[in-house]
């Protein structure tokens, strides 16, 4: 129905809102390693899951393993994108994981693997919108790697210096600084300036592969230089990899992580289809119960092994990590609403894609992260092949 395709394309757009900004609260913050992020922020998770099982009046149907088991397969996926990012870069990182994610998720629609209902309509045209929109990934690896004028770059840094302006590290600065240093794939020259390895790292967490979080401020690189370059500092096992090791690495983990975030969303949709009379709404507890359990499983298993190795546990930010999943968990829940409208591809597609184009145009308009006309042509040239992608699969696919 018309209504129906409506009010998917609605709770899918929502969706794809909440997923683009969920990272903006804590764009000014440090959050070191990541693994307390994760924690805190799955609380926000959790707590959304709550409100909207009240609010549904889905309290009383428990918590259904399939779904929880769901939520945990996310929260593995989000777990392994940090050591991703630190050995494949942000460029081919972040543009293999989008890449293995929408396929998967693309194609369990497509197929109907796993039990999930078949996509159907003029299946030709969502196959040529899928491949404009993987093309896409790829042309956002030159636009992250690419600066603008150097003239204008130049300009720019001697007037935040004059003016004692606090400049913020952004995606396409920290990338020109490898590019420069022939380090694409590192974070040493950056720990170098006083940014510690897990800070670089997390400086470019986004769900469209740009950077939503600033640097830590001066005081925090001032207080944090001297440790970074003390010779006798402690190195990850990531750090003691070769090249060539750092890459299969980094591709098994793009594998695994886009893997699992590609699925995570099946047994929520199976468990929706064995029970229809059920609200769109009643998976949102469950899963977000399952993503709070494996992420306190994962802290207390990186907090013990900390332990053992003598290492401190950093503490990172609370309220804004919180605010991050309160926004993800309504995000989620809209998203499951459209699957259930659209179908597992359509719905899955737009909401993997829909994030990457608006978190674009908030690196662009608002963080001004992309400038230089060069830059501006490659990325509104990928970003026109991701509208135009969505626009054919939302248009000619339909669930059976």
């Amino acid at each position: 129905m018309a209504s129906d395709s409506a009010l998917g394309l609605l709770f899918a757009l929502i969706a794809a809102i909440a997923f683009g900004i969920q990272y903006v609260p804590v764009k000014k913050y440090e959050i070191f390693e990541g693994t307390a992020f994760q924690w805190f922020m799955c609380n926000g998770i959790l707590m959304v899951g709550f409100v909207i099982a009240i609010a549904a009046g889905e309290l009383d149907r428990g918590l259904p393993p399939l779904v929880v088991f769901g939520g945990a397969l996310w929260a593995m996926s989000n777990y392994f994108v940090l050591p991703l990012v630190k050995l494949l870069g942000i460029g081919l990182g972040f543009s293999l994981y989008h890449f293995v994610n929408l396929m998967v998720g693309y194609c369990i629609g497509r197929f109907g693997l796993f039990g999930v209902t078949p996509l159907t309509g003029q299946l030709v045209y969502c196959d040529g919108g899928c491949l404009l929109i993987l093309m896409s990934f790829f042309i956002m690896v030159f636009v992250e790697a690419g600066h603008g004028d150097d003239e204008d770059s130049e300009d720019s840094e001697e007037s935040d210096e004059s003016s004692g302006t606090k400049k913020f590290w952004t995606t396409v600065e920290v990338l020109r600084v490898w590019s420069i240093q022939g380090r694409a794939s590192s974070t040493d020259n950056l720990v170098g300036e006083g940014m510690t390895a897990a800070e670089c790292d997390m400086n470019f967490m986004s769900v469209g592969g740009f950077s939503v979080f600033g640097a830590p401020s001066n005081r925090q690189l001032a207080a944090r230089k001297g440790d970074q370059r003390d010779p006798n500092r402690r190195k990850s096992s990531l750090d003691t990899l070769g090249p060539g090791a750092r890459k299969v690495v980094g591709v098994l983990l793009a594998v695994v992580a886009g893997g699992l975030c590609g699925v995570q969303g099946v047994p929520a949709t199976l468990w929706e289809k064995e029970h229809p009379d059920v609200h769109a709404f009643a998976v949102a507890l469950p899963q977000c119960f399952g993503i709070w359990a494996c992420s306190s499983v994962l802290l207390m298993l990186y907090s013990s092994i900390a332990v053992v190795r003598g290492v401190n546990l950093q503490k990172s930010v609370i309220g804004p990590a919180y605010a991050s999943g309160c926004i993800w968990g309504v995000g989620f829940a809209c998203m499951m609403k459209g699957i259930k409208y659209l179908g597992y591809s359509v719905g899955y597609t737009l909401d993997a894609v829909g994030p990457i184009l608006v978190s674009s145009l908030l690196s662009v308009f608002v963080f001004r992260e992309i400038t230089g006309q060069r830059q501006l042509m490659i990325y509104f040239g990928a970003f026109f092949l991701q509208l135009v992608g969505v626009i054919l699969i939302a248009s000619f696919g339909k669930p059976d």
